[in-house]
């Protein structure tokens, strides 16, 4: 063709003698050269595996069902006669040939299933500090003659989502089925800025799901029950001069035994001669031969703690640290004078039975505020004052390297493979002033705060929504002080324009050494998606700290609340106070007594003096509601059944009022206003009159609400987004919030759940319900109940769409109590334009869909359980997804049709085989 020639114009669906296509096409995709048959080949496979479409000659098939249908951005490299196709991407994972296509009809083709990418520790040894990318794709490949080959794998962070460097150290990782827990494929990976690169042979990968596994770069040494100790030579010199050590260790035992010592020097057990500090019979103790400083406390529990000792020279004064915090001093009666080995792990008097990483010797006396600043933060090699410096983070081998400027040569005795661990101890791996994706913004006076990230998996229980193993370390002196908002910036796997819901994300919390459990302690405030950070506000606790994320809806749609209250210590209690001065209120609960007789109370207002101002609950058979001084009675029916209570101040008429399962029971005129500001607290007034019996459906509002609504919505949920005086709404509807209430208001005053056990249980408050036999009822979560005499009932909406759309998608949550063949389901559609449709067999078979639709095998619907269906149609193809994982496709009779130019003739391709050809005139 002359140059003229190939200057194209495109139209779609009509050429230019106005013949018009009548149909759907599904994609467009042009390409500036002709494409070659492996081109072409990869290209059906692609559409094939994303429009569920059978092709001649296919593939791939990881887009089955029995494969787990891995059909997202199927891509690949193939030869064939007139040439080879030998490099592809697909989401992130580039392919190239190096010798494995030699002949026509080799091909190698791959796809994912996860549209969104993240750092996991899903389907890995939780105990090698391993995580890995979540995507991970199916691999299918066709080797004609069995030559097998290598190919060239480039994992591409930025390709694939992420917006930060990948880290020192990475493996491929591949499984049998999708199922399985992935292990490692033994071959050199090469990091190269932001991509990770393997060369592997085809036959090593062929029918395997493959992905990145993200190495630890953080170990620690392991003295368990072993001889191995850490010898630096006799070149470390303390004679008669100040020093500091610091390290973090764990005991491995809790009995004590008479000398557990970490750090040894010396060679002569003569008075000032030789060095010890670890544990004698439990206590801390730090020792000069002859004069020993030791704890008074003991300290033999298995948690991690930082340990540091400083010693003056000039004044003899030694100190014992632990997590920061000074426990003991004295001063000593001469200045250390030993020669010998510096020794980690043993001293002459015994060996250490436990775990130690990152080791410190300074030669000068370290202040407290330095111990605190650096504990969780490894250091600068050149930072001033270091003579010896440990990180102990080789994972392997008889030595460690000392990096500070010295750099002693070191020995390990007696090691064995399995004396190097992955560390679990809380420190970063980043020295130096570094830009962590934490900011604190202060509520109170600045307070000299340090904070450090860890990017290993802590020690402990992680949470079951943590994202990945990353957590922040946050201390400071002034703890009573310290009152911050948390910002976080949100992590890079989190593509920048996600609208991100601020009841997704929740803050954990637990000791700063560790110890403890991971404590739900705030959900987001929130969610910033164009600055992307996650606010978490008023947090007043120092520690360690983790974000959660979590996929499931923000309130669960069923009727759930938490356990008892035992009467003797449970209770809920709010951080972030109410301001009631000057309005009027209303606060609403269901209450079920389980005892008739004592002091009961439910709700109580507590100012910022301590003075609780507002109270209701339960003396005996009276039910009071206090203001003040004022308290308004009603004697109650003495049962264990569940009952609504209101408690209405009115501010415009000053009326106190009580009214019980929406009818009112006593008034009276207050005679004032209500000038306070405070917090609330449920279950108890003070630290007395602790309630015994079960709460539900707690909600405060800034308003006097109506009898005629009050009764109207007692067994209704409110929706917080049309009621901005609802300042207060506990539904504890969420079986995943463990210690925490959350408040599904827009003001976020989640409560935390203290003493009582916070696993949730079905509430039966919604059984006492109204029916309304018009229609239906409504339970916990505003499900629609079609049980009960409601055959017949629908919910009927008027026309959403006047005309067929061009798109749609259809979902609902169902919870089947019988199957009958061809029962309807909650959703069809009908209007001259178009007909949805679904029902489901006694089998539990499924049909779905527009017209013929399509039908899903035997028990995809369940009896007695909840299920989410989506029906998703994108114009042409629709997709069905239960439980948000997809599972079949249906079209309406498309076909796949390509149309190759080449020189003067074209060739027309219908399904991947081939139809005819044309010649250019």
């Amino acid at each position: 063709m002359s140059p003229v020639a190939k200057q194209f114009s495109y139209r779609i669906s009509q050429n230019m003698h106005s013949r018009l296509f009548k149909g759907y096409l599904s994609e467009l995709i042009v390409f500036k050269n002709p494409l070659n048959k492996a081109g072409r080949r990869i290209i059906e496979n692609y559409l094939s595996s994303k429009y569920n479409l059978p092709i001649t000659g296919d593939r791939y098939k990881g887009d089955n069902n029995s494969f787990n249908d891995y059909d997202l951005e199927v891509s690949g490299i193939g030869k064939d006669y007139d040439g080879m196709t030998p490099q592809s991407n697909s989401a992130g994972l580039i392919i190239e040939n190096i010798d494995f296509l030699q002949d026509d009809g080799d091909y190698l083709l791959y796809g994912h299933h996860t549209k969104f990418n993240i750092i996991t520790t899903s389907d890995l040894d939780k105990t090698s500090g391993i995580t890995r990318w979540s995507r991970d794709w199916f691999v299918d490949v066709t080797d004609i003659n069995d030559n097998n080959g290598q190919i060239r794998l480039t994992f591409d962070y930025s390709k694939a989502g992420f917006y930060t460097l990948p880290p020192a150290k990475a493996a491929l990782m591949s499984r049998n089925t999708s199922q399985d827990a992935f292990e490692i494929i033994p071959v050199t990976s090469e990091i190269n800025n932001d991509q990770i690169t393997f060369v592997v042979n085809v036959q090593d990968i062929a029918d395997k799901y493959i992905t990145v596994g993200l190495l630890p770069s953080d170990y620690m040494l392991d003295f368990t029950d072993s001889d191995m100790f850490v010898d630096l030579g006799n070149e470390v010199d303390i004679i008669s001069t100040s020093f500091s050590v610091e390290f973090w260790a764990r005991r491995s035992y809790t009995p004590c035994e008479a000398y557990q010592s970490i750090i040894g020097h010396g060679s002569d057990l003569q008075d000032y001669s030789a060095l010890s500090i670890g544990f004698h019979y439990c206590k801390f103790r730090f020792e000069f031969f002859g004069d020993a400083l030791q704890t008074n406390q003991d300290h033999n529990d298995t948690h991690w703690h930082y340990w540091a000792i400083t010693y003056d020279s000039t004044t003899q004064e030694r100190i014992i640290y632990k997590d920061g915090i000074e426990l003991i001093k004295d001063n000593a009666g001469d200045n250390y004078t030993g020669l010998g080995a510096f020794t980690l792990g043993k001293c002459l008097r015994g060996n250490f039975n436990g775990q130690i990483d990152e080791l410190r010797l300074w030669n000068d006396v370290r202040t407290p505020e330095e111990i605190r600043e650096n504990m969780h933060r490894a250091m600068d090699p050149e930072d001033q004052g270091l003579e010896v410096y440990l990180p102990l983070n080789e994972g392997f081998g008889d030595t460690t390297i000392d990096l500070s400027p010295n750099a002693f040569p070191t020995r390990l005795t007696a090691t064995t493979s399995n004396d190097w661990k992955v560390s679990t101890a809380p420190v970063s791996s980043r020295y130096g002033p570094k830009k962590l994706a934490l900011a604190l913004k202060y509520n109170t006076s600045e307070i000299p705060v340090h904070v450090a990230r860890m990017d290993t998996n802590p020690d402990g229980d992680l949470p079951p929504e943590a994202i990945e193993g990353r957590y922040w370390a946050v201390t400071c002196f002034d703890e009573g002080l310290f009152n911050t908002d948390m910002i976080f910036t949100i992590p890079e796997y989190l593509r920048p324009g996600d609208q991100i819901e601020p009841e997704r994300f929740a803050l954990y919390q637990r000791n700063s050494n560790g110890t403890g459990q991971w404590n739900r302690i705030a959900d987001a405030y929130l969610v910033d998606n164009l600055l992307n950070s996650i606010t978490f506000q008023n947090i007043t606790t120092t520690g360690q700290f983790m974000v959660a994320r979590f996929n499931a809806p923000p309130v669960v749609l069923s009727g759930y609340r938490l356990n008892d209250f035992d009467g003797i210590d449970d209770s809920l209690s709010t951080a972030n106070p109410i301001n009631l001065s000057g309005s009027s209120f209303t606060f609403e609960f269901f209450a079920k007594r389980l005892s008739q007789t004592g002091n009961h109370d439910v709700i109580s207002h507590t100012n910022f003096s301590g003075d609780t101002d507002i109270s209701m609950g339960f003396s005996d058979a009276i039910f009071k509601f206090r203001i003040y001084t004022n308290e308004l009675q009603v004697i109650t029916t003495p049962d264990t059944d569940w009952h609504h209570y209101a408690c209405k101040f009115d501010q415009d008429s000053q009326k106190q009022i009580i009214y019980i399962d929406g009818q009112l029971k006593a008034s009276n005129t207050l005679n004032k206003n209500y000038t306070e500001t405070g917090t609330i607290t449920i279950g108890r007034t003070g630290n007395s009159h602790l309630f015994n019996g079960a709460l539900d459906e707690i909600r405060i509002w800034s308003k006097a609400i109506s009898q005629e609504i009050i009764d109207q919505n007692r067994f209704k949920p409110i929706n917080p987004y049309i009621h901005s005086s609802l300042e207060l709404y506990y539904r504890f509807d969420d079986p995943e919030a463990g210690n925490m209430a959350r408040d599904a208001s827009l003001n976020r005053r989640h409560a935390i759940i203290t003493n009582m056990n916070d696993t949730r249980i079905l509430s039966d408050v919604w059984q006492n319900r109204t029916i309304n036999p018009t229609l239906t009822r409504l339970n916990a979560g505003n499900a629609l109940d079609f049980n009960e005499s409601f055959e017949g009932h629908y919910v009927d909406f008027p026309a959403i769409f006047p005309n067929q759309p061009d798109a749609f998608t259809v979902e609902w949550w169902v919870f089947p109590t019988a199957l009958n063949d061809n029962q309807s389901m909650p959703v069809s559609a009908m209007n001259n334009d178009l007909y949805f449709h679904s029902s489901v067999t006694t089998q539990g078979a499924l049909t779905i869909g527009t017209y013929t639709g399509v039908t899903l095998s035997d028990g995809t619907i369940e009896i007695n359980k909840w299920q989410h269906i989506a029906y998703v149609h994108d114009g042409y193809t629709g997709t069905v997804y239960i439980d948000g994982n997809k599972n079949s496709a249906s079209n309406d009779g498309w076909h796949h049709i390509a149309v190759v130019g080449k020189d003067n003739e074209q060739h027309f391709y219908v399904n991947g085989e081939f139809k005819g050809t044309s010649v250019f005139r």
